[in-house]
């Protein structure tokens, strides 16, 4: 199986799991999510949690491109920009709140937001990747993700 084949595989069985946990929850919702796991990395930064970060950023992008309708498959394979300083992924996370915001405020529309939007998502994920297999990461946090049940035990997720 290739990459793509493997992301579009995560992101049709994240899609799925999503719905019957969130229903038809807006993109900004799992777009918070990509900032909550950014946080968790810069926290986690050089101890075991920050593959799990990784992951979590992965699997909230998962679902963020199926909202936007975007293929994720696509996005990891765009060439962007990703900045090699400490900062770089506020920067990118800045941008890709910008291009969200404006494209839903319906501002700015000389700007190509979803392509802004596309591009500083791939550069978050190439920033992130920097050292272990970014899909390997996202396929291992996925398979605990995907065991909880929110609808069932809205505390915890996991169910007796």
């Amino acid at each position: 199986m290739t990459d793509a084949e493997r992301w579009r595989r995560l992101q049709a069985e994240q899609a799925e799991w999503a719905q019957r946990n969130f229903g038809d929850a807006p993109a900004w919702q799992p777009l918070m999510g990509i900032g909550e796991g950014l946080g968790e990395f810069y926290e986690a930064a050089g101890q075991p949690e920050e593959d799990d970060a990784i992951g979590d950023v992965c699997v909230y992008a998962l679902d963020y491109c199926t909202r936007m309708g975007w293929d994720m498959a696509e996005i990891v394979g765009l060439d962007a920009y990703a900045p090699v300083h400490d900062s770089g992924g506020s920067i990118l996370l800045g941008r890709l709140n910008h291009a969200h915001l404006k494209q839903a405020q319906g501002i700015r529309g000389n700007e190509d937001h979803e392509a802004k939007g596309k591009e500083a998502l791939a550069g978050l994920l190439q920033w992130l990747n920097y050292g272990d297999d970014l899909l390997d990461i996202a396929e291992d946090v996925w398979s605990l993700v995907k065991q909880r049940d929110w609808k069932a035990s809205a505390k915890t997720g996991v169910t007796p």
